[in-house]
């Protein structure tokens, strides 16, 4: 499964979600954002990041079999990803230089790959970053605000690439799932609640026994099992 998650106007969570994510599915994060990785502003420096070291190899191998495994690293025990520069400018042109060199990698992983998008615009000359996920889930907040600016996101994501689209709600508050879904007219695959101590202890002691027992990962293990089970003609295509 290669998951794409973007970001709705307003509505952060999605490099939490990605990375909770690629932890519960042993899977590999990756962080594709032109705006810039996080990651490593959160676990400090690692050398020479892995989207830098994708695009070296990229350029001498024309073989996409165990790329990104190999620029993976472990973050945090048990969450492996490929991290991109804190800074948007190296970030956007590592992604402009990576094109669509990116969906054959993506595509030759036989695990899970969770892309980190950011937030995506059809406009954006990295836009392309997408293409090799086989599903692409907007991260949003239960607000009548964030679902209207969704609305148009999902609309464009439709329209760019053959995928489903679906949605991901991160707090417990707001407006019901089946609301929100009806508005966006997508599958709601499940909540995500704000769980402060989750992320900490992710952050802290990685994919733990106790951290799969919080919230956030109980959460976003369901949302792995939805995806799974997602029967991809009744979510609609474009």
């Amino acid at each position: 499964m290669r998951l794409g998650l973007v970001s709705a106007k307003g509505s952060p969570g999605a490099t939490t979600v990605a990375l909770a994510a690629a932890a519960v599915t042993g899977g590999i994060g990756l962080e594709a954002d032109p705006a810039g990785g996080d990651v490593e502003c959160w676990a400090g420096p690692r050398g020479e990041l892995g989207l830098i070291r994708l695009a070296g190899a990229l350029r001498h191998s024309s073989a996409p079999d165990g790329l990104l495994a190999e620029q993976a690293l472990e973050v945090w025990p048990g969450v492996r990803a490929v991290l991109a520069p804190a800074g948007g400018d190296q970030a956007e042109s590592t992604l402009v230089a990576i094109g669509q060199r990116l969906v054959p990698v993506l595509r030759a992983e036989t695990g899970w790959v969770v892309v980190d998008g950011g937030r995506w615009a059809r406009s954006q000359p990295t836009a392309g970053r997408l293409a090799g996920c086989d599903v692409i889930a907007v991260v949003l907040s239960a607000t009548l605000t964030a679902a209207a600016h969704a609305r148009r996101l999902v609309a464009a994501l439709r329209e760019t690439f053959d995928v489903p689209v679906v949605a991901v709600l991160v707090g417990d508050r707001g407006y019901p799932p089946a609301e929100i879904a009806s508005v966006l007219d997508v599958v709601v695959v499940g909540v995500v609640p704000w769980d402060r101590r989750g992320v900490e202890s992710l952050a802290g002691s990685g994919a733990s026994r106790l951290w799969t027992r919080s919230a956030l990962a109980r959460g976003v293990r369901t949302i792995a099992d939805q995806l799974t089970r997602l029967d991809t003609e009744a979510v609609g295509r474009g």
